[in-house]
């Protein structure tokens, strides 16, 4: 069968089967199923891509992700599995990207290029096979005519309150024609099908235009010796003397921040690591926050400072040996500051319990020591700043894939209601902020909240009367195990 055979049935059954799972649906199996026909259907259209080792890590990474759906069923599972999908499909179409930046930006290109794509496949399509009409020219001759009239009937009706009364009155007698799903023909069920195509549409169609291969095409992981544009702000190009003059800026620079964060890391060693003294939930979460952003605020600075320096001739100075020590004494220095800010942290968590954001500045840490060891390896080896971004970009994705496997709802929930906290359950944070995946605890542990919360019973029950008003009317499609373990310890 020929490949654009081969398009057309996919793209048909692709577009069918996202509108047979996921219209007036919720999230659960129903993503793992379409997620796998659409890779699917990827792998045969596309097989030679199949083989490139960041298209094999995000097909493993999307079908894990989908996989999470239907066990945690969480926001962040369904957020982490698009950013999976999109990168999956950046490098399935752009095979030589190696940043899983430029493979998600790709698709944002995607959808400016996709008229002109999915017009050239329609036309090559209705040209090949005889018995069908010609799509596209229909489209052009019907389609943009009822588009404007479309667009400037709503100005109209919006300008003027005595035409759409009149409007309201004339397309009442077409009862069958309406947003409302329970009549025979539903245009918001039409507009559903039509992104469906959309969507299916970016994934399926291959990629014309090449900007981020261009850009990628121009780095490279590794630093070469310039030997004579060398540019310096202390000195005309090419002078021996302006290499010098940085080298001395940098070891001055970097020699006075050892000091600076030294003195901060004795500090949060003294007050923060070995401080056995109660804190009020203003000074820890404090500690935290104010923590987290100098963190963050280092960590940045050190990656630009040190990348600017080491950006070219730099590296192949004879003299450089100091600059490099103090670089990898200021990296060390600032994995001590993580290891402070996570102290902190588990202070806070043992003081009060774990949250969303405790959480997460347990996962950032993790990506801040990633890269801190990137930032060794540039240094000690000349690799330029792609190679950063490129191992980072890709240390994110994996931390975040790693994340989805466990149910966050769940183990917050189970770890405040058992855990000999310092402080006493916080009922409304569990029955208002985690979301509805903690309804069999909440349940099980009744007694515990209501010896902090006589009301956390009449809470506990308004909780799970939303629950089940959210999944009333889904089915099979939209199963998920949090929802099934929940209906089966509610009856």
């Amino acid at each position: 069968m020929k490949s654009k055979n081969i398009f057309s049935i996919a793209f048909g059954a692709s577009v069918i089967l996202f509108d047979v799972l996921f219209w007036k649906e919720k999230t659960g199996l129903n993503v793992f199923l379409f997620s796998g026909f659409l890779v699917g259907v990827m792998m045969v259209l596309y097989p030679e891509r199949i083989k490139h080792l960041p298209v094999k890590i995000t097909l493993v990474g999307t079908l894990l992700t989908a996989a999470t759906v239907v066990v945690n069923n969480s926001i962040l599972s369904v957020a982490v599995h698009i950013f999976s999908m999109l990168a999956f499909i950046g490098f399935v179409h752009r095979g030589q990207l190696g940043f899983i930046g430029s493979a998600i930006g790709s698709n944002f290109l995607r959808s400016i290029e996709l008229p002109l794509l999915f017009s050239e496949k329609m036309y090559t399509s209705t040209t090949e096979f005889n018995g069908l009409p010609k799509i596209w020219r229909v489209i052009k001759l019907i389609g943009f005519p009822a588009l404007g009239l479309f667009l400037f009937f709503q100005i109209y009706i919006s300008a003027n309150s005595k035409f759409a009364a009149l409007s309201r009155d004339f397309f009442a007698l077409f009862d069958f024609l309406s947003f409302d799903s329970q009549n025979s023909i539903s245009i918001g069920h039409v507009m559903f099908i039509l992104l469906g195509a959309i969507l299916t549409a970016m994934a399926l169609l291959p990629a014309k235009f090449s900007l981020f291969e261009s850009l990628e095409s121009m780095q490279t992981d590794d630093i070469e010796k310039k030997k004579s544009n060398f540019k310096s702000w202390f000195c005309n190009p090419g002078s021996m003397i302006g290499l010098k003059n940085e080298f001395r800026s940098a070891l001055i620079l970097i020699g006075s921040l050892n000091v600076l964060l030294f003195l901060v890391n004795l500090v949060d060693v003294r007050y923060v690591w070995f401080n056995t003294l109660e804190a009020s939930p203003a000074i820890l979460s404090q500690y935290v926050h104010e923590g987290t952003w100098l963190l963050i605020l280092s960590i940045l600075l050190s990656m630009g400072i040190l990348s600017f320096y080491f950006r070219g001739n730099l590296n192949f100075f004879k003299e450089n040996i100091w600059l490099k020590r103090l670089s990898f004494m200021w990296i060390a220095q600032n994995a001590v500051l993580a290891c402070s800010v996570a102290a902190r942290n588990y202070q806070y968590v043992d003081h009060y319990g774990l949250a969303y954001k405790r959480i997460g500045v347990g996962v950032f840490l993790i990506m801040t020591l990633f890269g801190l060891a990137t930032m060794v390896i540039k240094v000690n080896e000349k690799k330029s700043l792609f190679y950063l971004l490129k191992m980072n970009g890709w240390s994110v994705y994996l931390v975040l894939v790693m994340s989805c496997l466990l149910n966050w709802d769940v183990l917050i929930t189970k770890y405040n209601l058992t855990a000999e906290t310092k402080s006493a359950i916080d009922t409304e944070f569990l029955i208002y902020d985690v979301s509805d995946k903690n309804l069999f605890l909440l349940n099980r542990y009744i007694d515990d909240l209501e010896t902090d919360d006589p009301t956390a019973l009449v809470k506990v029950i308004s909780k799970e009367k939303a629950f089940k008003n959210k999944r009333a009317g889904t089915t099979w499609v939209s199963w998920n195990w949090p929802d099934h373990r929940n209906k089966k310890y509610l009856k």
